[in-house]
């Protein structure tokens, strides 16, 4: 028998002796000792914007992992960096055509902004985002993923609120998709560890974040900026070319065709699968860049569905009528030294207009969410209601979220 209190995890080697009349024999014994469960910590694993880890000298500091040069730097691969940066500020400069025809004005007063804090290397972390709640499932099944979530990193501009968000794609470790899964789901889990030191978390996070944050993982870089006029743009690395180009909003059809023919008519003749969480909006009907200038609408069609659209889109869920209140950041910086203030959607939990794909009921918690899908893939055998009851729906609900 061995017993004991358990004080680490880990390989531990047990020395046994065994004694009878033809003498004792001593034998070597491994023992594996798995670390035992703990909660999720929204604020550790999920969402972090404690400003002692987000601000940490050894992740934001001159050439350190974290600093916005560091990241660019990775993500021009081996280009001259500051001519990469010049090349994403100058698509503010000037309008853009995306390939399906439709076109971003010009808005100089954000290149100016961008630019201007670059040069001074102002541009600051305010937020480490865990999004392995976006890993698409097979038929919506946990048990069978086939694309992995996403890693985030949300930058301050500072001056008129603008954030830059580099959204980055958990790169495959195996043949086993389920095994990278669990991984990696571990590797977040681990940040919020009882007894982990600073130090020692940010040293997890900075392995962590070396294996993502290279230009083969980002996904898109998306960007946020409230002023002449409000307005979201998504970005996607040309490698070939080293450079960032404008690209198709997703899931965010151009504001031309709000309560316009187009709209209401993919609603018609899509309702069974947008109610079912699985519509992807045609690559004719996406935008080049979002305003926020109000909800979407499909006059005469089915309100619910039109509701679940919206909620999809870049705008969607920073705006009433598919979320609460005022247009809103969902993150925004509060200054040096303090940390990101979170919109009442994160804060949670919010009454939508009508229930999500899969949901009985319209009050949404996103972050409680979050934090059972990844209770679900790293402790897969606790009881606990959350997996009981949230986790189908969640990723039924997620099945075609990139926000």
């Amino acid at each position: 028998e061995i017993s004991g209190t358990l004080q680490e995890s880990g390989e531990f080697e047990v020395l046994i002796s065994a004694t009878n009349q033809y003498g004792t024999d001593t034998q070597t014994l491994k023992l594996t000792i798995d670390p035992a469960p703990h909660d999720v910590d929204k604020n550790k694993e999920l969402l972090i914007v404690d400003p002692d880890v987000v601000g940490h000298a050894e992740l934001v500091g001159a050439n350190k992992l974290l600093h916005f040069r560091t990241v660019m730097t990775r993500l021009a691969n081996g280009a001259d960096v500051d001519a990469f940066a010049d090349g994403w500020f100058e698509l503010w400069g000037s309008t853009q055509t995306i390939d399906n025809g439709h076109m971003a004005v010009a808005r100089t007063r954000a290149r100016d902004q961008f630019k201007t804090a670059w040069a001074n290397n102002q541009v600051r972390l305010i937020a480490i985002v865990n999004r392995i709640d976006l890993t698409k499932f097979q038929d919506n099944d946990i048990t069978r993923p086939r694309l992995l979530g996403e890693g985030r990193l949300v930058y301050e501009v500072p001056g008129n609120p603008f954030t830059v968000i580099l959204e980055y794609g958990l790169p495959r470790r195996s043949g086993d998709i389920n095994a990278d899964l669990e991984s990696w789901a571990g590797d977040w889990h681990q940040l919020g560890k009882p007894g982990l030191t600073l130090d020692q978390q940010i040293a997890n996070l900075s392995d962590l974040l070396g294996e993502i944050t290279t230009a083969d993982n980002l996904r898109q870089a998306r960007t946020n900026h409230l002023f002449g006029p409000w307005e979201l743009r998504e970005f996607h690395l040309d490698n070939g070319a080293r450079r960032l180009v404008q690209a198709p909003t997703a899931q965010t059809p151009d504001k031309r065709f709000n309560d316009q023919a187009p709209f209401k008519e993919f609603i018609r003749d899509n309702l069974a699968t947008i109610l079912n969480g699985g519509h992807e909006i045609p690559p004719e009907m996406l935008a080049a860049n979002v305003p926020v200038d109000g909800g979407w609408r499909a006059g005469g069609e089915d309100d619910r569905a039109r509701m679940v659209v919206a909620f999809n889109t870049c705008d969607g869920c920073h705006q009433a009528p598919e979320v609460p209140g005022v247009p809103f950041q969902h993150i925004r910086g509060n200054g040096a030294g303090m940390p990101a203030a979170l919109s009442a959607f994160l804060a949670g939990p919010v009454t939508l207009a009508h229930p999500l794909p899969g949901a009985d009921s319209n009050t949404h918690d996103e972050m409680a969410q979050r934090v059972a899908i990844l209770e679900r893939i790293v402790n897969p055998t606790r009881e606990s209601f959350q997996r009981q009851s949230y986790v189908p729906y969640m990723i039924q609900n997620r099945a075609n979220r990139e926000h």
